[in-house]
């Protein structure tokens, strides 16, 4: 099994396990907090690229030595700097199969982009299509205004006031 969806199905168990314990919003917000400093060491240094597609186009080759098949394709404004993430593979369904869950749920990504965006406010990430709904891919949409500061926020674990909102997030 490849690396990322060994890890896919770690956490996917993790959140199944948080649910039965929690409910389904306080398990998704426990993951996004522990995600949140992953997504800032991950994606905070793509950032710094001319455009988001080139700087997440670096991401690439290891996503693929870890078994994703994704690609990155700019679709930038003048004002708006954007990319879309195409993802093959999809990782909520694959360890979904991997766990025999009957439920096909997009919490993994879900879980992710808020991570991302609480991490990296000038962010904004949007959800296209995905696997999980019928569709034959992911697609996801990052953007940051042309003149945004490509920081991270200050404190990523624990930095709550950065909205969710619009950007694909949903109660499981």
């Amino acid at each position: 099994m490849p690396t990322a969806i060994r890890h896919a199905t770690e956490r996917l168990r993790r959140y199944h396990r948080l649910r039965a314990l929690h409910g389904a919003s306080h398990a998704r917000e426990l993951m996004v907090r522990e995600e949140t400093a992953n997504q800032a060491a991950t994606l905070g240094p793509l950032l710094g690229a001319d455009t988001l597609a080139t700087g997440f186009a670096r991401a690439v080759p290891i996503l693929a030595s870890l078994g994703l098949v994704v690609d990155f394709v700019d679709v930038s404004t003048g004002d708006e700097d954007a990319a879309l993430e195409l993802m093959i593979t999809c990782t909520c369904l694959r360890a979904a199969e991997e766990l025999g869950a009957a439920e096909r749920e997009p919490v993994l990504c879900d879980v992710e982009l808020a991570a991302a965006c609480r991490a990296l406010p000038v962010l904004s990430a949007q959800v296209l299509a995905r696997q999980t709904d019928g569709r034959p891919c992911c697609v996801f949409r990052y953007a940051r205004r042309r003149d945004a500061n490509p920081g991270v926020a200050s404190d990523p674990a624990v930095d709550g006031t950065h909205s969710d909102q619009g950007r694909g997030d949903h109660d499981e």
